[in-house]
């Protein structure tokens, strides 16, 4: 994970993954790496959303003010570096998948948007988030976006 963006390679082995678990009807209309169904992108992001709710369990607050009180203890200087460095660690971590929950979850909010506008994603889903949010999620409205006629498609919405 990063802070800069979504994992792409992460997302294409979760769709390729989550395939043999998908029960939709679109299901021979997908591919792995771009975004062809509302259902399955959904299906994806919330499996995502699981990944980082138990990677955020091995980073727990109460061990970061253990730790900081274990800090102010009175010690030699090798043991509180150590320590220091622990608590920074812990702390980035936990800052790394709060930035990814929260772009997740914008996802998972512009996808259920998308979803009830006919598969249809409109700048005025993604028009509030915080400019860090949609640094981050910008190269996949951008996949959906290039591949929407598509996903209509596939949806039966074209046009004749």
């Amino acid at each position: 994970m990063k802070r800069s963006n979504i994992s792409e390679n992460l997302i294409i082995f979760l769709r390729l993954y989550l395939m043999n678990y998908y029960k939709g009807q679109d299901l021979y209309k997908l591919f792995v790496t771009f975004p062809a169904s509302m259902d399955f992108e959904l299906f994806v992001f919330e499996y995502y959303k699981d990944i980082i709710e138990s990677i955020y369990e091995r980073y727990p607050l109460e061990a970061i003010e253990i730790l900081k009180k274990e800090y102010d203890l009175p010690q030699n200087q090798s043991t509180k570096f150590k320590i220091k460095y622990k608590i920074i660690y812990l702390e980035e971590q936990r800052k790394l998948l709060d930035i990814n929950m929260g772009a997740v979850d914008a996802i998972i909010s512009i996808l259920k948007m998308a979803k009830n506008n006919k598969g249809t994603l409109l700048p005025s889903m993604y028009e509030g988030l915080p400019i860090e949010v949609l640094r981050i999620i910008r190269k996949y409205l951008i996949s959906i976006s290039q591949n929407q006629p598509y996903i209509l498609y596939e949806q039966g919405q074209h046009q004749p």
